[in-house]
């Protein structure tokens, strides 16, 4: 069986989502294949903040700045209605600081946001000012940020907002097609292969997270991505002991290093059922997305140093996704110069969900022909 569309989005992660998403509303005929059940692999082990702050490279900022208005626009998109389908809030973010050395690494963090000539984004507060926003958190801190128009959203339920909008705009969408192979012939893809036929388009966007340089490979193409895992804990309802998802600085450390040992920062982010998700983990492991004891064990230390009360609730349940981190800190986005007809979506390593839809607002520009909201130089898959 062969079926033709003008576009294939491989991959129903946020980033695929996003693009189909944005192809279908400009009239593209457009597929989205999922090797496996939708929505079970990164997109669905994560928190669902969306952030500027920890952005770690210029273009990176900018691309987050563009999804900020992106995710404004949605949310406004859906009308009243947008709390049921993205559970999208402004839910502003603090930044804690346990020791001095994280204090000056938020002094780093403040100059970066005066750089980017957002100052107004950020506010310091002394440790003695910090009870007035969180009184649960502790009190040995040695000051905080406040991030008052940060956001969040949740991650799987936004997928499936982007899916449906897509599916609603006249895109198809099929999964678990298990493994899947790109078809090139001569020095162009033109498609995609699976168990039940051959799918046929103009254009393949290769949009699958961590998972992307292997189907690259067969085709003698190296990508700079590698997966990087990280652990969520979820704790068990209570009453509240916080407003503002917290994180702190060692957090941007975690993102920022590329070290292959296991690395420990705190989220704690509320969700709106009321139990709480805890992370994050980062280590280089390969594709094992087994639980690590030992850094489950650091995260539920760390989420207890900074809000004690913590120690009183149960974890409930642990899993593990994988991050596909590029090399560079800079995410894959465009057409890839050895192929014709082949682009690349993918490489956001813990940024998918705040950056997926200005990465499909790119993806869909530069396959319809229009000018993008940013030089994607930096994005260059060939680089």
């Amino acid at each position: 069986m062969t079926n033709s569309s003008d576009v294939i989005v491989l991959g129903g992660g946020i980033v695929g989502a996003a693009c189909a998403f944005y192809l279908a509303r400009e009239g593209v005929r457009v597929t989205t294949l999922e090797a496996g059940r939708l929505i079970a692999g990164t997109s669905r082990a994560c928190d669902g903040l969306l952030l500027l702050w920890d952005k770690v490279n210029d273009p990176e900022f900018e691309l987050a700045r563009k999804s900020f208005r992106l995710w404004h626009q949605l949310a406004g998109e859906l009308g009243d209605g947008a709390d049921d389908a993205l559970e999208f809030t402004v839910s502003g973010c603090l930044a804690l600081a346990k020791d001095a050395a994280q204090r000056e690494a938020m002094e780093t963090i403040r100059a970066k946001m005066v750089r980017w000539g957002i100052p107004s984004e950020v506010e310091w507060l002394e440790p003695e000012e910090i009870p007035r926003l969180e009184p649960h958190v502790a009190r040995d801190l040695a000051g905080a940020l406040y991030f008052p128009n940060d956001m969040m959203v949740d991650a799987r339920r936004a997928t499936m907002t982007l899916h449906h909008r897509a599916v609603a705009a006249g895109a198809r969408l099929i999964d678990g097609l298990g493994d899947l192979r790109l078809i090139a012939e001569g020095d162009a893809v033109n498609g995609v292969a699976g168990r039940d036929g051959e799918y046929r388009a103009d254009c393949v966007v290769v949009a699958a997270g961590a998972w992307t340089p292997l189907l690259l490979r067969p085709l003698g193409l190296q990508i700079g991505i590698r997966p990087r895992k990280g652990h969520i804990l979820v704790v068990e309802k209570g009453p509240p002991l916080f407003r503002i998802p917290l994180m702190d600085t060692g957090y941007v450390a975690t993102v920022e290093s590329r070290a292959e040992s296991l690395q420990i920062g705190l989220i704690l982010e509320g969700t709106m059922h009321g139990s709480i998700l805890v992370g994050a983990s980062r280590e280089y492991v390969g594709y094992d997305r087994t639980i690590n004891p030992v850094a489950i064990g650091g995260l539920a230390r760390n989420m207890v140093r900074f809000l004690p009360a913590l120690a009183q609730r149960r974890i409930i349940r642990t899993y593990a996704g994988l991050r596909p981190a590029s090399d560079d800190r800079r995410p894959f986005i465009g057409p890839h110069r050895a192929r014709r007809g082949l682009y690349v979506a993918a490489g956001h390593e813990g940024a998918g969900i705040t950056l997926s839809l200005a990465t499909g607002k790119m993806i869909a520009d530069m396959i319809t022909g229009r000018e993008t909201f940013m030089d994607p130089a930096s994005f260059d898959p060939a680089r």
